[in-house]
């Protein structure tokens, strides 16, 4: 189910959070900020749009060793079972993660990073601010796109630099999903059924889905927002 993502402002602290990792062992995420950048993916093993990226996850963490990557899955595994241990510890390996993996079975710590979808990136400086929130990169599973992991890449260089990331963070004009904003037809991506906008896997259970009126055009075209965005859609 595609879904936007809840409001969250950057500049906002990283919670002050603690999940177990997949052996049980408890992780505090605050403890990440101490030693440098952060970079919270809110992740599931079932998400298709996850299994696109996971790999691009794991090189650009292998690229930055001042950055520390986490994963969380805030799946209901009664709901989908190949999120539970065994399936997030053979993603973990799949996927070539050599960072932790968190399990969030309250879903709680979701909702207070604003999470809804996977996957979902929050980069947070090594004062534990978020600097960016947005999209790997403009590809889909479908859509054609190349997955290079720009977006997100280049975010984390400015990170480490201590350089403030802009809302465009690659410089490109990524479409507006705003009301009133621009839409730019040349940067879109698809959903599992090849259709334009960029769908991502819901995460919370009963969370409210914010109207797509604004996103739709009379053809039923849907543009995506693969901005550094605050509390706007990133379909």
């Amino acid at each position: 189910m595609a879904v936007e993502s809840g409001p969250t402002p950057l500049g906002t602290a990283l919670p002050d959070a603690e999940l177990p990792d997949l052996d049980g062992n408890r992780v505090a995420l605050r403890e990440f900020a101490a030693h440098g950048a952060v970079l919270v993916v809110f992740s599931a093993n079932h998400c298709p749009y996850v299994k696109w990226v996971e790999r691009e996850i794991a090189a650009i963490a292998g690229e930055n060793p001042d950055l520390h990557a986490v994963a969380i899955c805030s799946n209901d595994a009664v709901e989908y079972p190949e999120d539970d241990v065994a399936g997030l510890r053979d993603q973990k390996t799949r996927a070539g993660w050599n960072f932790p993996y968190l399990i969030d079975t309250e879903q709680d710590v979701a909702r207070e990073f604003g999470a809804v979808c996977t996957p979902d990136f929050f980069l947070y400086d090594s004062d534990g601010r978020l600097t960016y929130r947005g999209a790997l990169d403009a590809s889909s599973p479908k859509n054609g796109q190349p997955l290079t992991g720009d977006l997100l890449r280049e975010a984390v260089r400015l990170t480490l630099n201590g350089e403030p990331v802009p809302r465009t963070a690659s410089g490109r004009p990524w479409a507006a999903a705003s009301s009133g904003g621009t839409h730019d037809p040349a940067h879109r991506s698809a959903d599992h059924r090849g259709r334009p906008g960029r769908a991502l896997c819901r995460v919370l259970r009963g969370f409210p889905r914010v109207p797509h009126s604004h996103l739709r055009h009379p053809a039923g075209d849907r543009r995506a927002d693969f901005r550094n965005v605050s509390g706007e859609a990133h379909l």
